[in-house]
Parts: structure tokens; C-alpha cells; sequence
């Protein structure tokens, strides 16, 4: 192995030294900045014959990490791409959990602002499904907040913090329970992966009479009255009908 890109050349180096594997090979850094100018790089030096490695921090390449740009033009130029399976966050987490809804819909990172993660968990869909999603230390409290004033309280969530380390910890329970003892179960560093468990929603359900309604009884009044007779979050018909 001539050549090693690294997320982070120290990390790496730490990793072949402790397993004594440190030879003559050159450590190039190529995370999300620069893997991108690298792909000329890669491609001649595969192509004299060299082998080239990848090696993230924490996690699988090009899973919600680098490296998903040097496979991309890898492919582009017809060059073999040999996965070596690793720590997953993904697949560690699912492993653990006792979750229950089919499929299964990992989105990486859920949308930054209130509003864009308000949306993504409204959208319609016609059958239950789990919701799998990586977020930061700096966000998880928040987002945990936010996602309480969408869903029903009884909602199963999990969460799985440092997984594959020394410092792992994994919770389960309802949105209501979680987001009332986040703030004093949840360190406010490490790497985080959070699930919930959508239930499907059937849009006519509650569209049509909350349109009409409207019409007679005023937005406040009409998202009282579905949220009390439907399956549904004031807050959610209100947004609605708002957005009409």
C-alpha cells in the first residue's frame, strides 16, 4: 500500500502505529475540504500501478462521511473499489434496538432549521416506517425538542451515543419520557445517532373536513377541533392550513 487518505492524517497514524502497521506509506489528507482535488491524484497513481487506501475517523467511508467523491470517480474510470467492513453507526445501532417499524429510512442528517425538520416529519406517508438519523452533540437536545412538538408524546424514539466506544450509551422510551430527562441523560459531546417510529397518515383523513371547517370556524378554532377528533397535533393542522 503506496498511498493512505486519511480523514485526519493523526488519527490514522495513531491507528497503524498502535497495530504496528506504519511502514513507508504516505498519509494524504482528504476530507470533506480536499478529497475532492485529490481525484486526479487517485486516478494516475491507480492507473501506474499503485494501491491506494481510505481511511475515515470513526464510522464507514462515505457514510455521512468522507470518501463518497473518490468512490464516485473511482467508478467513473472503471477502478476497483474493495470495501473493507468497519465500525457503522448504522447498522451497530439498529443491531441493539428494539424497534419495531418496517422499513427502515436513514436520511443522514435531518434539515438544520425548526422549520425544515418540522416538514420532513410531516410529510405524508401510507405505512409505518422507522426514521434513522445522525445529529451533534451541539443540535440533539434541540432537535429532540422540536421533534415533541410533531409527534405524539407516546412516539418510541431511541438514541445511541459513542457506539463502538468506550464511552457508549444507548436510550429507549417515548418522546414524552426522553425529551422530559434529556437535558441531564445526555452528555453534550460525542457522536449521535437518533431513531423514531412513524406511524402512517392518511392526508384525506383529516384535510378535507379541516379545509371546510376553516371556512366556517377560522384556523385556531378548526385546528382545536381536528387535533381533539383526528390522530393529529394542533400544531400540525394549524401549519396546514396556514400554508393553504
Amino acid at each position: 500500500m503506496q498511498f493512505i487518505l486519511c480523514e485526519d492524517t493523526r488519527q490514522t497514524k495513531k491507528l497503524l502505529t498502535h497495530y504496528s502497521l506504519l511502514k513507508n506509506q504516505r498519509l494524504i489528507c482528504a476530507n470533506e475540504h480536499t478529497e475532492y482535488s485529490l481525484k486526479d491524484f487517485m486516478v494516475n497513481e491507480i492507473k501506474k500501478g499503485a494501491a491506494l487506501a481510505f481511511v475515515s475517523d470513526a464510522g464507514t467511508p462515505g457514510i455521512c462521511d468522507p470518501g463518497h467523491q473518490l468512490v464516485a470517480f473511482a467508478h467513473q474510470h472503471n477502478l476497483s473499489v474493495v470495501p473493507i467492513p468497519g465500525a457503522s453507526s448504522l447498522t451497530a445501532f439498529l443491531s441493539c434496538i428494539p424497534y419495531c417499524a418496517q422499513p427502515i429510512h436513514f436520511v443522514g442528517f435531518l434539515p438544520r432549521k425548526e422549520k425544515g425538520i418540522i416538514e420532513r416529519l410531516q410529510q405524508n406517508h401510507p405505512e409505518d416506517y422507522l426514521l434513522v438519523f445522525l445529529e451533534s452533540p451541539q443540535r440533539i437536545v434541540r432537535t429532540v425538542h422540536t421533534i415533541k412538538k410533531t409527534l405524539p408524546e407516546e412516539t418510541q424514539c431511541y438514541i445511541g451515543r459513542e457506539l463502538t466506544k468506550i464511552y457508549e450509551q444507548i436510550w429507549c422510551g417515548t418522546l414524552l419520557s426522553l425529551s422530559a430527562e434529556i437535558g441531564a441523560l445526555i452528555p453534550d459531546k460525542g457522536e449521535f445517532i437518533m431513531a423514531i417510529e412513524i406511524k402512517k397518515t392518511l392526508a384525506e383523513n383529516w384535510h378535507n373536513p379541516a379545509r371546510t371547517l376553516a371556512t366556517l370556524l377560522g384556523v385556531k378554532k378548526t385546528s382545536q377541533w381536528i387535533s381533539e377528533h383526528f390522530d393529529v397535533r394542533k400544531n400540525q393542522v394549524y401549519d396546514f392550513l396556514t400554508q393553504l
